[in-house]
């Protein structure tokens, strides 16, 4: 069964829903109120829906696969109603922030807000993302069929995302994941086109242009690998990635636009200088950490030990981060709590945010040695 949750299935349809001019300034208004859009069109269909709408499935707890369950319709539809009231509740909140300090005789841009923590997006986390549909019966129910539908858009933003939340990737990939999801951001076409595919070998040519220091997905130099033969199915490409990190700085350089993925990777990767040189001209040593990765990866090694030791299935991530979260919310070792969806652990002085699509990939990594 091809899985696609509510959480993912919802920023597949906000994706279609159309801009209003008074969003054009507020982005993150923006985000809340085309949420809010597509829980209301989901929740309308499915309610209204006879025999044709798609049967509802849940990642069992203990086996951590997809089964179908109409038994989480009730939970299903109620998620939908509490994200569909997302953006009314923020707009309330804020109103009711302003009256009571022009009452009090308060700044409301000074003075913080009182929020409910349970008022936004995941008042049932991770419940969003372990109920949802089979990806085939979404579409069928949804009547779209080609590369514009909710389906297919989810899975190329879905790809997309994984691939710039990477610490590193082969140039080509980052061309593609890159104009992909500028292209769904903007409202633009996928399809396979002249001007498409002109785009992202324009996107490529930039990138290799960068010069970058190129590594393995470990993060050993491409030269010492220089001499090994392929092996049988290998990707060669695989030697010769760049880090994600020198592109999305050099474009913002550049004042190009760089997709917004909602990644903790993306989010936290550093700015680039304001005396940066132009990229037409690529300094030499652009690319100076070789290593980020495993100095980073060490602070959860032993809690994610332990969570595959406690996992029914300690090769599957799912599986393995549910033992996370469990950990996370008994403040085992380093982990701290939940945020959202997110596992919030201490690195030394500093207060991380881990996510199931970097477990994902240091467990993929790790299986290639």
């Amino acid at each position: 069964m091809d899985f696609i949750s509510i959480y993912k299935t919802l920023a597949g349809i906000a994706n279609d829903v159309a801009v209003p001019h008074a969003f054009s300034d507020k982005p993150k208004d923006l985000e809340i109120w085309r949420s809010s859009e597509a829980a209301k069109t989901l929740y309308e269909r499915l309610h209204n829906a006879s025999d044709t709408r798609p049967r509802w499935v849940e990642v069992h707890s203990a086996i951590g696969r997809p089964l179908f369950n109409e038994d989480v319709a009730s939970e299903g539809m109620e998620i939908l109603m509490h994200i569909a009231g997302w953006y009314g509740r923020e707009t309330k909140e804020r109103l009711d922030h302003i009256m009571f300090c022009v009452k009090a005789g308060l700044d409301p841009d000074i003075e913080p807000p009182i929020t409910d923590p349970r008022s936004g997006m995941f008042k049932y986390f991770p419940r969003e993302n372990e109920i949802g549909f089979d990806r085939s019966e979404l579409a069928k129910f949804l009547n779209v069929g080609d590369v514009h539908s909710a389906s297919s858009l989810i899975a190329a933003q879905d790809e997309a995302s994984e691939i710039l939340a990477c610490e590193r990737a082969i140039p080509d990939d980052i061309a593609w994941a890159w104009t992909t999801l500028i292209d769904i951001q903007n409202g633009e076409s996928l399809q396979h086109n002249e001007r498409r595919y002109r785009k992202i070998a324009d996107t490529l040519d930039w990138i290799k242009a960068l010069n970058l220091q190129t590594s393995t997905e470990d993060g050993l130099p491409s030269k010492s690998r220089s001499r090994d033969p392929v092996v049988p199915g290998e990707d060669i490409r695989g030697r010769f990635m760049v880090r994600l990190a020198a592109v999305r700085n050099a474009a913002l350089a550049e004042h190009l636009p760089w997709p917004v993925t909602g990644s903790a990777t993306a989010n936290a990767l550093p700015m680039p200088p304001t005396d940066r040189p132009p990229v037409s001209q690529p300094p030499a040593g652009r690319e100076t950490t070789t290593h980020k990765i495993k100095a980073r990866a060490s602070a959860l090694d032993a809690e994610i030990q332990e969570a595959k030791k406690r996992a029914l299935d300690n090769a599957d991530p799912k599986n393995v981060f549910s033992e996370l979260v469990k950990m996370a919310e008994e403040k085992v070792g380093c982990l701290l709590g939940l945020d959202g969806k997110d596992i919030k652990y201490q690195s030394g002085d500093d207060v991380k945010f881990f996510k199931m699509r970097s477990l994902r990939e240091r467990m993929k990594r790790a299986a290639t040695y």
